[in-house]
Order: structure tokens, then C-alpha cells, then sequence
């Protein structure tokens, strides 16, 4: 019984927020500009803080090092697996091998494994997260932008100046140098964690609601994008498997990381995909496989739920 009731607390918001964004944008309670805002608040103040947080928690070692390398090397053969998968379905799009890499960790995946396994472990799904960020502001977004005409100069230059990656970076630059420890060490060791604790606790909620907000399906569209869809998710379960035993077999691993990597492999393509995208055909086919990508996600977290 205390089981399940468990797997109910960490679902039940879940399923409650996400009916919550739909019902809001049906009803018009809340408008697209104000979910726009939602989304630049999460991804300018609190999700920012979430990562600086965990990073300069975190203890460095050769570790991470290796999971961040897996992490992007695995996101790139991924990449290569997109192209090939395009080519052998004879599909048009050209999104299409981009629906096959990369993971919306900042915009879904903190938000559920913070459910599983609170705040306090986040660091864990940080470590895994390292990689395929790097992976998804350099090669993911030049290459995507490239087909928009963005230039690979433009595209440093808005890494460079992304809350998030500026975050990630000084969060491992005062973890790795030491002064997060000193600081957690301190006197005011706990008013920092409690600010930062206070900045980032709307994440969960917003973000559930915002991805509760933009599920919409096209029936004209489900047909054209089942199929990468399920192709991605057979990917992703041969290459979650095959990184757990690699890393397994390398390093020590502590279950909060090893379900992270599962929850890793278990999350959509990167919500910022649409935006990139100008044809309106080829946006509506994309949108509708983050929709069911998403939906099969958080399918896939309940089950963790359950087994955690």
C-alpha cells in the first residue's frame, strides 16, 4: 500500500498539471503570450538556478567527465542513425534526424526526476544531462539552424549567451575549483541553498504546465510522425541499455544515476525543434511528434515510478 501510494504522489501531479495547461489554452484563461513568458522565466531565472545549483554541488571527478563524453558521443551517433532512418523511410522532412537525438532535460526532465527522487539528488541527473547539452547547443543547433541560414558564428554567440549554458558553466567552474564546498561549508552555506532552493521550486510546476499547454494533435499529422516516433523509442532503448552496461562496467554507480540515465533516454527530442522550423507542413509534423513523444514519455515515467 505505501508503495503505491508513493507512485500516486509522484504521478498525480504529473496528471494533474498537464489537464490543467490544456484546459487553459481551450478556455483561454491563459493566453499563448503568457505561456511564452512562463517559458522565458524558466528558462532565464528559475531553471537557470536549478542547474547552477546542481552543478556546483556536485563532486568532480573523472566521472563526470566520462558520462559527459558518452552522453554527447551517444547523442551523435543518434544524430547519424536520424539521417540514416530518413534515408531508408524516403521521408521529406528534413527535421526528421533531429527527432532522433537530443532530450528536453531542462524543460521536462528535471522537472519529473525531481518527482522521483527530490531536489537534494539532482545533481545526479545533472551529471548525464552535461553531455547532451553541450551536444545540443553545438552540433544539434548549428547543424538545425544551418538548413534556417544561421550561421555557426551566430550560434556560438547565442550558446555563449544563454542563461543556461552561462549557468552550467560557473556552476562547474565554483564546484570544480572547490568554493561550492567552502561555501556549503560556511556560515551562510544554508541561506545560499535555501535562495537557490526558493528561486527553483516553481520549475516543476510551470514546466509541467507549459508541456500540458502546447499538446495539441493533429489527426492528419499522428499517421506521418507514429513512425519516427517508435523509431526513436527503439533507439533509445538499445542505446540507454548499451550506456548503462558500458558505464556500468567502468564506473561506480549509485541508482539515483543509473534511473537518471534511464530517465534520460526515456525523454522527447528537445522542445526548441519547432522553433527553428519555418515550413508550416514540416512544423505541424514536428510538433505532432513531440506531442506523442511526450505522451510516451511520461507513460514511461510512470512505470519508473513504479519500479523506483
Amino acid at each position: 500500500m505505501d508503495k503505491f501510494i508513493g507512485v500516486i504522489k509522484m504521478i498525480l501531479p504529473v496528471l494533474l498539471m498537464l489537464p490543467v495547461g490544456m484546459i487553459c489554452r481551450k478556455t483561454g484563461i491563459v493566453k499563448k503570450e503568457g505561456v511564452s513568458g512562463l517559458k522565458a522565466l524558466v528558462v532565464n531565472v528559475t531553471l537557470p538556478a536549478v542547474l547552477f545549483k546542481a552543478f556546483y554541488s556536485t563532486t568532480y571527478s573523472i566521472n563526470i567527465i566520462v558520462i559527459a563524453v558518452t552522453m554527447f558521443l551517444v547523442c551523435l551517433a543518434a544524430l547519424g542513425l536520424g539521417f540514416v532512418f530518413k534515408h531508408a523511410s524516403r521521408s521529406p522532412m528534413r527535421t526528421t534526424p533531429f527527432l532522433m537525438t537530443g532530450y528536453e532535460a531542462g524543460m521536462l526532465g528535471y522537472a519529473l526526476y525531481t518527482l522521483l527522487f527530490g531536489a537534494d539528488n539532482i545533481a545526479n541527473f545533472a551529471m548525464v544531462d552535461l553531455g547532451q547539452v553541450l551536444f545540443v547547443f553545438t552540433v544539434f543547433l548549428s547543424m538545425l539552424k544551418k538548413g534556417e541560414g544561421v550561421s555557426f558564428k551566430e550560434t556560438l554567440l547565442s550558446m555563449a549567451r544563454s542563461p543556461v549554458m552561462v549557468s552550467i558553466a560557473l556552476g562547474v567552474v565554483v564546484g570544480a575549483t572547490g568554493l561550492g564546498a567552502l561555501i556549503d561549508a560556511s556560515p551562510a552555506g544554508g541561506i545560499v541553498s535555501y535562495v537557490f532552493e526558493f528561486i527553483a521550486a516553481p520549475t516543476a510546476v510551470v514546466i509541467l504546465f507549459v508541456v500540458g499547454f502546447e499538446l495539441q494533435f493533429s489527426r492528419s499529422d499522428i499517421g506521418k510522425s507514429l513512425s519516427a516516433v517508435m523509431s526513436r523509442f527503439l533507439v533509445m532503448v538499445l542505446l540507454g541499455a548499451a550506456v548503462l552496461f558500458g558505464l556500468g562496467a567502468l564506473l561506480p554507480m549509485s541508482d539515483a544515476l543509473k534511473w537518471a540515465i534511464v530517465l534520460m533516454f526515456m525523454l522527447p527530442p528537445p522542445y526548441v525543434l519547432p522553433v527553428f522550423v519555418a515550413d508550416e507542413r514540416e512544423s505541424a509534423y514536428v510538433s505532432a511528434s513531440l506531442s506523442l513523444y511526450t505522451v510516451l514519455s511520461l507513460a514511461a515515467f510512470a512505470v519508473i515510478a513504479a519500479l523506483v
